[in-house]
């Protein structure tokens, strides 16, 4: 009886001390319109979107949220073209694309209950912003050939979301930790706090320290300023919140966090250089010897300030030129270390067709990354390697996210991006794999994470393209028609640099092609092109017509 009696008092707990509340919202301001091969956030998601606000009070915690809509297909259009996502503002993180069913035209409803990535605690009086992201695999022709709601469309007053909260007792951890304001020997650390605290237990110590043996501070506000830390270090935070008469909270964190570079630590110079002549055209190799510092590297770069990394190491081999042209060499202090040298010899993908018939990669752009590849068309043998391609190296900084788009000529392209992170001249390691089409398109858009572990240095990204399915490895495309393009990429940014040394590749066109010494003076293995077409003449009397 006791114990019956005990799991009946539970339950009651359970049912009303415990009991989940809820909040429903419907969207009502339209049709909500499909972007034609890829999600574009200019056609719905950010302009489409629900609020549904926790009341004043709290803290809460969201234990869940259902979903449902419908998609109406029309005008040729199929319910299995529809594609569709939620997405969740509050810390972007989204469910996988979800798709219809049935070969013909009419409306396929969409229901998920218990979705999980909006939970977590929040402050009375939060908006919880949701956004519906949509998209269409046809109707690619007038009257809505981009965004519009002709083909597919998410249908007005369909569009349900019910958030389950409920109140929380206990003292809570603080949330979103950050560390900003970084500098060679400080930090600033700040929080939110969800509950009632107004005092915090701060504890800190180098990446990695065990709880307990590191700094302990106690501070009345969300912020804290650490100072006197060493430079280019890697530090760990842990914040509690003191709740006073309902105790102590669990810890947040770890925040990892690493200091920047005192450059006056890194004296860094390019104390020789060597430059090199070609005859009219040609490839030059141009030399830079630095101070020696092991942790230091050489850049070569296409301008006196700015510019682009066109190469790196002590030596570098120009791309062909037929003018004199200067680079300039600077020694510099990278995040991350040293990293690898970039020069590796990676296995080059075959096609039996390639990029032929405009199963290409023409455009690759991942802007904040620095690659604006526009244009390239298709590559000899369906590979094209721009790891020495000026103004092609991608700067990657370890824990960010990059977007990218991708134009191929041709409908049903698959992609796969891979980097190589430990330097080693495969891409077949854990974590190097980065992106994965999860449908064939004219158009791949995406994004790429770079670990926050990730070694800093100069190494490749390789990107491949296969028709129709998804490629199979690093190595081995899979299919008849696609193309790879492989870009070197800078993991972590440069911290520290010497000034630049120019150096000069020369070319002259005071040069003799030594002919053979007796009629007819003909040689057969050269001609002005090669030389970049630099001289003009007539022919002499005596050449005749040939």
């Amino acid at each position: 009886m006791h114990k019956n009696y005990f799991i009946s008092f539970l339950l009651i707990l359970i049912a009303f001390g415990l009991k989940a509340q809820t909040i429903t919202q419907t969207y009502n301001a339209g049709d909500i319109p499909t972007s034609y091969t890829y999600y574009s956030a200019t056609c719905n998601g950010p302009l489409s979107t629900l609020a549904l606000q926790l009341p004043a009070g709290g803290p809460w915690e969201v234990t869940g949220f259902d979903v449902f809509y419908s998609m109406t297909a029309a005008n040729g259009a199929w319910m299995s073209e529809q594609r569709s996502l939620i997405h969740f503002q509050n810390n972007g993180q989204q469910e996988t694309v979800k798709s219809g069913t049935g070969t013909t035209a009419g409306t396929f409803n969409y229901n998920r209950t218990g979705l999980l990535f909006a939970n977590g605690f929040y402050p009375g009086g939060t908006n919880l912003n949701f956004e519906m992201r949509s998209w269409r695999t046809y109707g690619n022709t007038s009257p809505n050939n981009g965004c519009g709601t002709y083909y597919n469309k998410v249908n007005n007053n369909s569009w349900n979301i019910t958030v389950y909260y409920q109140a929380v007792a206990a003292c809570l951890a603080p949330q979103n930790l950050q560390a900003t304001n970084i500098t060679k020997d400080q930090a600033q650390i700040s929080w939110t706090e969800i509950g009632t605290a107004t005092q915090w237990n701060l504890e800190y110590g180098l990446k990695g320290f065990a709880q307990g043996s590191g700094t302990l501070v106690n501070v009345t506000n969300n912020n804290y300023l650490i100072a006197n830390l060493s430079d280019l270090t890697q530090y760990d935070v842990y914040v509690q919140s003191n709740c006073a008469s309902a105790g102590l909270s669990l810890w947040a964190g770890p925040l990892t966090f690493k200091t920047a570079a005192d450059c006056t630590n890194y004296p860094l110079s390019i104390t020789s250089t060597t430059g090199d002549s070609v005859v009219c055209k040609g490839t030059t190799t141009l030399t830079a010897v630095g101070s020696g510092d092991p942790n230091a590297q050489i850049f070569w770069y296409d301008a006196a300030s700015g510019g682009n990394i066109v190469g790196r190491g002590p030596t570098f081999q120009t791309p062909i030129i037929t003018s004199t042209t200067s680079f300039w060499a600077a020694e510099v202090l990278v995040d991350g270390g040293t990293g690898g040298s970039g020069t590796q010899n990676y296995c080059i993908p075959t096609y039996p067709t390639g990029c032929t018939a405009s199963d290409d990669i023409d455009n690759f752009i991942m802007t904040d990354a620095g690659i604006n590849h526009i244009g390239s068309g298709c590559s000899p043998g369906g590979y094209g390697n721009f790891t020495n391609t000026a103004g092609l190296t991608g700067n990657l900084i370890p824990g960010n996210s990059y977007p990218f788009s991708i134009t191929h000529n041709f409908s049903s392209q698959w992609v796969k991006i891979w980097i190589d992170f430990n330097q080693n001249g495969v891409f077949s390691d854990p974590g190097e794999l980065l992106f994965t089409s999860n449908s064939g398109s004219n158009n791949t858009v995406g994004s790429i994470s770079i670990p926050a572990s990730a070694p800093g240095g100069v190494t490749v990204m390789r990107v491949m393209d296969r028709y129709s399915s998804i490629p199979t490895d690093s190595c081995n495309p899979g299919g008849t028609w696609g193309e790879t393009h492989d870009y070197q990429v800078l993991i972590g940014g440069v911290l520290c640099e010497s000034p630049r040394v120019e150096v000069v590749a020369t070319v002259s066109q005071d040069g003799d092609i030594i002919v053979p010494p007796a009629l007819p003076y003909i040689d057969a293995n050269n001609n002005t092109s090669n030389y970049g077409n630099t001289f003009t003449a007539a022919p002499g009397s005596g050449c005749g017509s040939t």
